[in-house]
């Protein structure tokens, strides 16, 4: 008798919490999706008249709006309504820069944005410029003398694998061959964003901050 009674009851606290989980999953699934990062962006239009597509944000953009635009992409993006904004910027190479930034910087955004203004537009207006030579703003290559943003950038790279797979349309065992990248916007505390730049499509993913 014993053992039927808790028999019954376990089953039926087992079928509740199975409909709970059931009933609440699918309001959950699109925005585990979103959040994992699939860069719609880059193969949809660069337009926002068309309609309910994703587009790149371009200076134009930042000059009749400011930052209002990508902020409000941002937070749809951290609540799992829209794909993660991707910008995109002029660069030296054969190929536009098109750049992101992992979620934790993306929170950033919201909570910090003092911190994360002024490097995304250095970044939008100058893009990238390879190998810096010192009084430029932009991004460029890091260098193995650069010391500190070498070490942080290899750290962030080691944290945030998936993102980066994702974002920049390669694998793992392309990790070592993606170009270590910074932004310059002349913080005079010597503080930069850095992240990683995939050169044969032109994508970039910006993870965290380094100091030389």
């Amino acid at each position: 008798m014993t053992l039927s009674l808790i028999s019954h009851h376990w089953g039926s606290y087992t079928d509740s919490f199975l409909g709970i989980i059931i009933a609440y999953f699918p309001l959950r699934l699109k925005k585990i999706m979103i959040l994992c990062r699939k860069p719609q962006n880059y193969l949809l239009a660069e337009d926002e008249a068309m309609g309910t597509k994703e587009y790149y944000y371009r200076s134009y953009q930042y000059d009749s709006a400011e930052i209002a635009l990508f902020l409000n992409h941002v937070a749809e993006f951290i609540a799992g309504d829209r794909t993660v904004p991707v910008t995109k910027a002029p660069s030296t190479s054969s190929v536009s820069l098109f750049f992101t930034f992992g979620n934790d910087l993306f929170r950033m955004f919201l909570t910090d944005l003092g911190r994360m203004k002024k490097p995304y537009e250095c970044a939008f207006k100058y893009g990238f410029r390879g190998y810096s030579t010192g009084g430029k703003n932009g991004v460029f290559l890091i260098l193995k003398q650069d010391g500190g943003l070498m070490t942080a950038v290899e750290s962030l790279i080691a944290q945030n694998t998936h993102q980066i797979t994702e974002d920049l349309d390669c694998s793992l065992s392309d990790l070592p061959n993606l170009r270590r990248v910074k932004i310059v916007y002349h913080d005079s505390s010597g503080e930069r964003v850095v992240g990683v730049m995939n050169e044969d499509n032109g994508r970039a993913i910006f993870l965290g901050f380094g100091q030389y």
